[in-house]
């Protein structure tokens, strides 16, 4: 390693922090510019990639923040971050569901403790029809994070769409004991298809 070579990393350190910087000030054309920057002095300097492709993502890119992505896993490949990001960007496109579970169970893999990552994996296996499959990750998701208001009304949704209408009325009755509103039109609807149980 040459002095020369630890200048540029050094350098592109300094991009990627001020990209970074930007980003978090939602300054996204300034940030694009010194993360840039940052990968012309080093182009396999993963965090600078990883964070471009959250900039491209929140900007609406999503073709450029899944080529983001997709090198920053293949510099980092125990990075399980950058492939739930990943994977939140191929689930923005319809034809790309497919990868988007893929990477997410490659996220899990690498780190099976994250709500979110269950809870994105099992919305796309709603997408794709798979019931089952959805309501798995979802009650996983509850289970690592019990107050997940989202995740649970989502599972609620699901079981319901699964006929487990006393298993939906379980999560609207955990739901209001933590004391979030639970949607007034899917109280309608559970209703119609099982009045409330008593208990």
């Amino acid at each position: 390693n040459s002095p020369n070579y630890q200048n540029y990393l050094l350098l592109a350190e300094i991009r990627f922090q001020l990209g970074r910087l930007y980003f978090n000030a939602n300054r996204l054309d300034e940030a694009v510019l010194q993360l840039n920057r940052a990968l012309g002095l080093a182009p396999n300097h993963s965090n600078s990639l990883y964070v471009l492709g959250l900039v491209y993502k929140k900007s609406g890119a999503i073709d450029k923040s899944i080529i983001s992505f997709k090198k920053a896993v293949e510099e980092s490949p125990d990075d399980w971050e950058a492939y739930y990001n990943l994977g939140l960007s191929y689930s923005l496109i319809d034809s790309l569901l497919e990868d988007a579970v893929d990477v997410f169970k490659k996220s899990i893999e690498l780190d099976s403790t994250n709500a979110e990552v269950h809870y994105h994996l099992g919305m796309v296996y709603g997408r794709l029809g798979k019931l089952a499959h959805q309501i798995i990750e979802l009650q996983k998701s509850v289970r690592l994070k019990p107050n997940y208001a989202q995740a649970r009304i989502d599972l609620g949704i699901a079981y319901f769409n699964n006929k487990q209408y006393l298993s939906a009325w379980e999560e609207v009755k955990e739901l209001e004991k933590l004391g979030h509103k639970v949607p007034e039109d899917f109280i309608k609807v559970l209703s119609r298809a099982l009045p409330r149980p008593k208990n």
